[in-house]
């Protein structure tokens, strides 16, 4: 009878976190802060080891991922990557390979210039159409692709370069 607003509230974002070691999927809520996470609460979570981790892979209802561990979120669905890209809809692309962590990611990098360096000075680079490879020799997962991928690199980055 009464067209209001609908009280149910929007569904979580469908997301992959990378830490060092994982790679989770899950759904997060939709209030997040991409620049400053602390911490992500993943629900549920499906984990699987990326390098040479002899713990299978599983799920847990909610699992919680510490800042210090994050090594980047990629979208899974449209709405969460509109929200990611409105923080970095007006920036340069450059072509890039990013070595953090064990990780190498090659791809477009969302520049606030056309200076490569701006990039050693941001705490999260967003990329596009990334390419991911896990450096550890005999890693369980060696190369995956994503269309999108945000990625802190606080303390963590070890070489940026143009290609």
């Amino acid at each position: 009878m009464f067209r209001g607003k609908s009280s149910e509230p929007p569904p979580p974002f469908a997301i992959q976190v990378l830490t060092p070691d994982y790679l989770i999927e899950g759904h997060i809520p939709r209030n997040m802060t991409w620049h400053s996470l602390v911490e992500i609460e993943i629900a549920p979570a499906h984990y699987q080891p990326t390098g040479t981790m002899t713990l299978p892979a599983g799920s847990a209802p909610l699992l919680h991922v510490q800042q210090n561990a994050l090594v980047a979120i990629m979208p899974q669905d449209e709405a969460c990557a509109t929200d990611v890209l409105k923080g970095f809809g007006t920036q340069h692309l450059l072509k890039v390979t990013m070595l953090l962590n064990h990780y190498r990611f090659t791809g477009m990098a969302f520049a606030t210039s056309d200076n490569i360096s701006t990039l050693t000075y941001a705490d999260a680079i967003l990329m596009q159409d990334a390419t991911i490879d896990c450096l550890i020799v005999g890693a369980q997962r060696k190369v995956w692709t994503a269309p999108l991928a945000l990625i802190y690199t606080r303390k963590m980055l070890q070489g940026l370069f143009a290609i």
